[in-house]
């Protein structure tokens, strides 16, 4: 049985940095997907938040995706590919 944790991905995005602090604010379990280099941004913020990192999200393998959803509850998707001139 899942244990009421919320899977952001996206974590530290525009959208998903105000998201998670929002559902910390109100007691929640977060776990976020994060890009390398970013693992101390939760932390800095005075917020405990569980991490999983990715160089890149949408190229990650259904094991990998198995493993990170452990737990999970609810999943809020907030990631996107962001590059001038260039869309998925």
């Amino acid at each position: 049985m899942a244990s009421d944790c919320l899977f952001v991905t996206g974590g530290t995005g525009f959208v998903g940095r105000h998201l998670v602090k929002a559902l910390c604010a109100r007691g929640k379990r977060v776990r976020a997907v994060i890009r390398p280099g970013k693992e101390k941004f939760f932390e800095e913020q005075g917020l405990s938040v569980e991490t999983i990192l990715t160089e890149d999200l949408f190229a990650e393998s259904s094991a990998w995706w198995k493993e990170a959803y452990q737990e999970v509850d609810t999943v809020i998707h907030c990631a996107w590919f962001a590059k001038v001139g260039e869309y998925r």
